[in-house]
């Protein structure tokens, strides 16, 4: 069984390709996407960056903002490769991720991943850190942990 990666994506551009985007088959979001056929282990993860496809949890298009705004969780790892095929197709990325079984967060945004895995003062206090931690609760979530130890 995986550790859960959470995942939230925007993804701007052209407002058709974002409708076709959004109609994807149950657990087929990035297949939709990007097809790699059959599903094989190493072509996932060298495909998209992670093992599996996904299922949205929530999956909406704002027309007039030209964003289609995702959410899912990925095994082990966020979906990195699917994002950089995304940029490479002219498509504004945005995404943040948190896998809190392995400790670590991260922002990609316009070709670049930035990824975090200590969670100190200077991390909550940074940009990302704030954003990080406004999506995810992670100052929260390592509290209650330190409770329970």
């Amino acid at each position: 069984m995986p550790n859960w990666c959470y995942n939230n994506l925007d993804i701007e551009g052209d407002v058709e390709k974002l409708k076709q985007f959004a109609e994807y088959e149950e657990g087929k979001f990035f297949e939709n996407i990007m097809p790699l056929g059959e599903w094989e282990y190493d072509k996932s993860l060298e495909g998209w960056g992670t093992k599996w496809d996904v299922d949205p949890h929530h999956c909406e298009l704002d027309e007039d903002s030209k964003v289609l705004s995702v959410s899912f969780d990925s095994a082990w790892a966020p979906p990195i490769n699917f994002y950089n095929f995304l940029q490479s197709k002219n498509f504004v990325v945005y995404a943040t991720y948190y896998e809190p079984g392995m400790g670590f967060a991260g922002v990609y945004s316009n070709g670049e991943n930035r990824e975090y895995s200590e969670f100190d003062d200077e991390f909550f206090e940074s940009v990302d850190g704030e954003e990080l931690d406004g999506c995810f609760g992670i100052r929260e979530e390592l509290e209650e942990w330190d409770d329970e130890e």
